[in-house]
Formats: C-alpha cells, sequence, structure tokens
C-alpha cells in the first residue's frame, strides 16, 4: 500500500524537518479524527486524551493514535515488542498495516501503573499494552517514529498501589531466625507474605514488645501495614501475636 509523507516544519527556525510516512493517511482514513491541523484544537484533544489515558483506571484502552501540528504525539493501546536500555518500542497494529514506534525514556519520563501507581521502566516488557504521550524526536523517521515520551501508562502492570490496613490469621512458615525476615500468614482462605524489618514493631498479647524469634508456626497473629491484596504481600509496620503472653 503506497504511503504519502507527512512533513512538519518547525516555524521558528524554518530548518527542521519531520517526515512521518503514512502517518496522515492511515490516521485520516482509519480513524477520521487521529490528526488535528489547529494547535488549540490540538491541544484540547491531547489534554482530553491524557486525562482518559492516565487516569482512566478501569477499561483497557481503545487504539489510538494522533498527532498534532507542533509534533505532539499521543498514542493508547500500543503494544510492546522490545526493550532495551533506556528505549521501548511498541507497535499499533490495523489488520495487516502498522506503525513502529521507538520510544525514548529519560529521567523525567512518568510511568504509570493501569491503577495509577508509580510505575517504572523496569516493569515495561514484551507484549504490555502501554498508552504514551511525548514529542517527536529531531531525528525521528518513517518506521520507527521516534518520540521523547512524557508519560507511559503500562496497562498490563496491574498491581494497585498498596493501602494500609489490616490482615488477622495463622502463621503458616517463618523465614528465619533474624531480621530482615518474611512469613507467611492465612487470613481466611488466602495466603500472605509478610515482609518483617528491624523497624516493625511485634508485641504479644498483652501488648508487651517481644523478639521476631519468638513468632512460631501455628500462632494467631494480627498484622498492619501496606497491604497489596492482589499481589498477597504486605509489609508490615506492626505486628501482635495473640498465641504469646497468654
Amino acid at each position: 500500500m503506497p504511503l504519502l509523507a507527512l512533513i512538519i516544519k518547525t516555524m521558528k527556525t524554518n530548518k527542521l524537518v519531520y517526515a512521518l510516512s503514512g502517518f496522515l493517511v492511515l490516521s485520516t482514513l482509519l480513524f477520521g479524527n487521529a490528526v488535528s491541523a489547529d494547535n488549540n484544537n490540538s491541544k484540547r484533544d491531547d489534554d482530553k486524551q491524557e486525562k482518559k489515558e492516565m487516569k482512566n483506571n478501569v477499561d483497557m484502552p481503545t487504539l489510538s493514535v494522533s498527532l498534532s501540528q507542533n509534533g505532539k504525539v499521543n498514542v493508547s493501546g500500543a503494544k510492546v515488542t522490545a526493550v532495551s536500555g533506556n528505549t521501548v518500542n511498541a507497535a499499533t497494529t490495523w489488520g495487516s498495516m502498522s506503525l513502529n514506534w521507538q520510544l525514548n525514556v529519560g529521567s523525567d519520563t512518568k510511568i504509570n501503573k493501569r491503577f495509577d501507581g508509580r510505575g517504572s521502566l523496569s516493569e515495561i516488557v514484551v507484549g504490555h499494552t502501554i498508552s504514551f504521550q511525548g514529542n517527536l524526536a529531531t531525528n525521528s523517521s518513517a518506521s520507527p517514529i521516534i518520540v521523547n515520551a512524557t508519560h507511559i501508562k503500562d496497562w498490563s502492570v496491574q498491581k494497585p498501589t498498596p493501602v494500609k490496613r489490616s490482615i488477622e490469621g495463622t502463621i503458616e512458615s517463618v523465614g528465619g531466625v533474624s531480621l530482615p525476615s518474611t512469613m507467611v500468614v492465612k487470613d481466611g482462605d488466602k495466603n500472605f507474605t509478610v515482609s518483617i524489618s528491624a523497624d516493625t514493631l511485634i508485641v504479644n498479647s498483652v501488648w508487651v514488645r517481644t523478639p521476631f524469634s519468638s513468632l512460631k508456626v501455628g500462632d494467631k497473629v494480627k498484622v498492619y501495614g501496606d497491604v497489596n491484596v492482589d499481589a498477597s504481600t504486605v509489609n508490615a509496620i506492626f505486628i501482635r501475636d495473640a498465641s504469646l503472653g497468654i
């Protein structure tokens, strides 16, 4: 399928030229409203897209591509094809047609998980679905299209930000005799891996401080800390062993 070239000229210098093959044709014919030639309309569209994709916690993103006249890029529903160093490669695909992207990730690039928790580049892997915003790089080409990313949202990393709460149950196992260590606590029908540090306060049934070595398999405990229900983990702040001190 023949591709046309979209040329974006920087008005201030009149020297910088971006050549983006097929972008306008594919976006306009397939979606009708993906590329706006008006800066003001593009700004509003980009703001709406960013709010929708960076804050929506329920549905996976709809596949879309947007490029404003000033070179700002907004993409949702891309699939990660490679990750190397500070570079993420992704593709947006419609049937047999595909646009390939190269995202330059810098120290100021904001990365979010699906549930808005702060993410990291190390969590992004091949096969993940991402949305991203950024600006066309000065050395961008037709394929891959190079973007200096300002925001990336990884919709495949679904762990919510841990919340402070309590779990209560029976110790199933204890990982070691010295801190830091872990233990497994069964709360109802769910096992939680509890991380215990030297700062974790441990008390017995009468609220007297007790050493970590006092915790035994079968003890009834209440654990308060940062709980991630989906990952079944707890970073313990406080532990009360109701089986001690009776």
